[in-house]
């Protein structure tokens, strides 16, 4: 999937996506194996602990994981 936005620049979601639980480790703009999607979905993946905290005027985050 390629994402188009102006609000960030891409080395930033890329960095930000991999901070979520599951998320292989690739760039936005590299082709997926089929067999990857699937292996992302493994329990030695998907485990750990993913918290998010943001500022009550939300304008950071942070993710713990």
């Amino acid at each position: 999937m390629k994402v188009n936005t102006t609000a960030f620049p891409k080395d930033v979601l890329d960095t930000v996506t991999y901070l979520l639980p599951g998320v292989p480790l690739v760039n936005s703009n590299d082709e997926i194996n089929t067999q990857l999607l699937k292996i992302r979905e493994s329990p030695s993946i998907m485990r750990g602990i993913c918290s998010i905290h943001s500022v009550n005027n939300g304008t950071v985050f942070s993710y713990i994981r």
